[in-house]
């Protein structure tokens, strides 16, 4: 049969040229579409949330500044 006008044989993958694994490999391949892959798991409730208490803490900071002028006042 000639080139032209004949169905394609089968050839292993270990015969074919660096080429064209390269094209079947990059055929194969998928994108994600918008998805990121990073496994996630929910949050625990009782595990320690080190942003969480900062910004509580200076949510009360910023709560309390107000009566005394805008400045923050500790007592040592």
């Amino acid at each position: 049969m000639s080139k032209s006008g004949s169905k394609p044989r089968f050839v292993s993958y270990e015969k074919l040229s660096k080429r064209e694994k390269r094209k079947l490999d990059a055929s194969k391949r998928v994108t994600w579409e918008g998805i990121s892959p990073i496994t996630r798991a929910p949050e625990r409730s009782d595990a320690y949330n080190r942003q969480k208490e900062n910004r509580r803490i200076a949510k009360a900071l910023y709560q309390r500044s107000g009566d005394c002028g805008g400045f923050v006042i500790f007592a040592v």
